[in-house]
């Protein structure tokens, strides 16, 4: 399970993590213990995701319990499942393949603040899990020619830094469909070039944006400036090794 990966990379201890096979499995899992975050799968056999989720929200308004929070993971995201999947009592969602540093950010959003000893620390695993700058694409969209990557890397550094302030802004004015444009436009220009960890960054912010959940956004906003800070000094770097080659 790629996910299980992903959470032992994370800091997870096997022992933290129970594996289930069913939504009813599920249920007998919460019955016997607590948990702090539930990732379900939609689609299981003997009963599904969804039908899971109710149960658990029945059963925990009718013994006066918290709710667990719920992340749903599914294969297929088509219009419409953020709807069917709130109305059941999911907290949030997150598409298969999971990509880790996604994966991080919905766990940071939802599990108590201690989980992560610091935030430095859920920046670095971060870091770790997704390269900054994937310089092969820079060189397939550029034929290898150094004046045009140094054109692209310059129009980079000219407009993605105003990209990222007017998500900062739409974040700040709790302002979704402008939050999701501009994330959505700067994970293509990050993309296209090869910005790996900022794209992938951007796309859980344009999520966000379309779901109108701007004030889930501050925490990975936070990390995508940083992330865009060390991928501006890369560029810089890249910049001054094409003029030294020009």
């Amino acid at each position: 399970m790629v996910a299980m990966q992903f959470l032992e990379r994370d800091g997870f201890s096997e022992k933290s993590i129970t594996i289930v096979n069913n939504g009813q499995e599920v249920l007998s899992a919460l019955a016997k213990q607590h948990y702090d975050l539930v990732l379900m799968d939609v689609q299981m056999p003997v009963m599904d995701g969804i039908d899971a989720t109710r149960r658990i929200r029945a059963d925990e308004q009718r013994e006066g319990r918290q709710g667990t929070p719920i992340i749903a993971m599914t294969a297929h995201s088509m219009s419409g499942d953020r709807e069917r999947f709130l109305a059941a009592g999911m907290s949030d969602y997150i598409s298969k393949p999971v990509e880790a540093s996604l994966l991080h950010a919905v766990l940071m959003r939802w599990l108590p603040a201690n989980t992560f000893s610091s935030r430095d620390e859920a920046s670095e695993s971060i870091d770790k899990q997704t390269d900054e700058f994937d310089w092969s694409r820079l060189a397939a969209i550029s034929g290898g020619d150094t004046e045009i990557e140094q054109r692209l890397l310059q129009e980079f550094l000219n407009t993605a830094p105003r990209m990222l302030l007017r998500c900062r802004f739409a974040v700040e004015m709790e302002d979704g469909p402008v939050l999701e444009h501009w994330a959505h436009t700067l994970k293509g220009s990050c993309g296209t070039l090869g910005a790996t960890a900022v794209a992938t960054l951007c796309q859980q912010l344009e999520i966000l944006g379309r779901e109108e959940r701007t004030k889930g956004a501050v925490d990975i906003l936070s990390l995508t400036e940083e992330a865009f800070a060390r991928t501006e000094q890369q560029v810089h770097c890249r910049l001054a090794t094409c003029v030294m080659g020009a």
